[in-house]
């Protein structure tokens, strides 16, 4: 497991080596790491068109619990609704989104 979430977190800054706001990259794809190691936690916020002050925050995020080994959750922006995915489907996004950037 943590392999992985390192893995999520090289993706995360090689898909954002520098500040990536609208106004400086365009529409290239945004995303934030955080993880939150009182309740064992990552959450990843995903901007695929990139992301601004002047607009809502995230198209989707992904967030996953250290103990439930692989099982994460994919959660729309405005929907309220929450996915099941794994840790592995969050690495092949991310990995996507890089090739597409």
């Amino acid at each position: 497991m943590k392999d992985k979430i390192i893995e999520i977190l090289r993706l995360c800054t090689e898909l954002n080596p520098t500040e990536t706001r609208k106004e400086l990259t365009g529409d290239k794809p945004a995303v934030s790491f955080q993880f939150s190691g009182q309740i064992g936690c990552c959450g990843i916020q995903v901007c695929p068109n990139g992301w601004s002050f002047d607009e809502p925050g995230f198209e989707y995020m992904y967030f996953f619990y250290l103990e439930e080994n692989g099982v994460a959750y994919r959660k729309e922006w405005g929907e309220g609704r929450e996915t099941h995915c794994t840790i592995d489907d969050v690495i092949e996004d991310l990995k996507r989104l890089k090739e597409e950037s």
